[in-house]
């Protein structure tokens, strides 16, 4: 894959590297097989497919569906994926507060309910731009 190729490139390939994607692409790498002719049953996805222990080119792979699947890139609608690749120690999470809680006892005061509501200020930035590549036009359309 391009996304291993492009960290490694940039010598940035410096720790433990791993993918971040969809459940769409995850049944997508499960299905497609390695070559189109050869050993059946040997697919982009190595693994049980359950997450734990599934691996793609030799690195672990996580899923969540916070990763977009509605992306567009030219004909293709509103039905590609993205999957991320890099090097993840090197993220950086700051965060300027703790979660502060507003209990609202009157908005819902006609059906006798209390809103309950959190804000938190936090940003991510990466350490080094070159620890990671992103592909964000995996089509994952689904024939039903």
């Amino acid at each position: 894959m391009n996304l291993v190729r492009e960290v490694e490139i940039d010598n940035a390939l410096n720790g433990s590297a791993a993918f971040i994607t969809n459940s769409k692409v995850k049944a997508k790498l499960a299905t497609t097989p390695k070559q189109s002719s050869g050993v059946e049953g040997k697919f982009l996805l190595f693994g049980g497919g359950d997450g734990a222990g599934d691996r793609v080119l030799g690195y672990p792979i996580a899923y969540t569906n916070s990763i977009p699947s509605n992306l567009t890139k030219g004909s293709a609608t509103s039905v590609c994926s993205a999957i991320l690749f890099g090097v993840w120690q090197n993220l950086v999470i700051g965060q300027w507060s703790g979660v502060d809680l507003l209990v609202d006892p009157f908005s819902g005061s006609k059906e006798a309910t209390v809103r309950v509501t959190a804000f938190h200020d936090a940003d991510v930035a990466d350490r080094n731009a070159e620890n990671f590549s992103a592909c964000v036009d995996v089509t994952t359309a689904c024939r039903r």
